[in-house]
């Protein structure tokens, strides 16, 4: 009987461990390339998304928002808009690699997940 108590506080204690082991996740962005005076302009985000698809690099949610810098305004000129991902911690530096840009480089910028 004492055995049994043992081996079942034992798996409780391992059972409990795996919940509080959850994955992180980062905010990554690339600048959309969107102009003033010209809402057509720009990649939008399910296309530039499927870069990181393409490379296996799971998205939990994707939005815009802006780098939080003053910009003039003059039609062609770039809007400051930004396509954010969030992504699993792990992929930071593939993603990286693919030219996103960890959010937390953004001096100006508040950017807080939508998800």
């Amino acid at each position: 009987m004492k055995n049994l108590v043992l081996v079942l506080c034992a798996l409780l204690l391992v059972s409990a461990c795996g919940d509080d082991e959850k994955e992180s996740n980062v905010l990554v962005f690339k600048y959309k390339g969107s102009v003033q005076c010209d809402s057509q302009s720009g990649v939008p985000l399910e296309n530039m998304m499927s870069e990181l698809t393409d490379a296996n690099i799971s998205v939990v949610c994707s939005f815009e928002a802006n780098d939080g810098n003053v910009v003039s305004t003059v039609c062609g000129a770039d809007t400051g808009t930004i396509n954010v991902y969030e992504i699993p911690e792990t992929n930071l530096i593939q993603a990286e690699n693919l030219g996103f840009i960890n959010v937390q480089s953004l001096e100006n910028a508040n950017i807080v997940s939508e998800c």
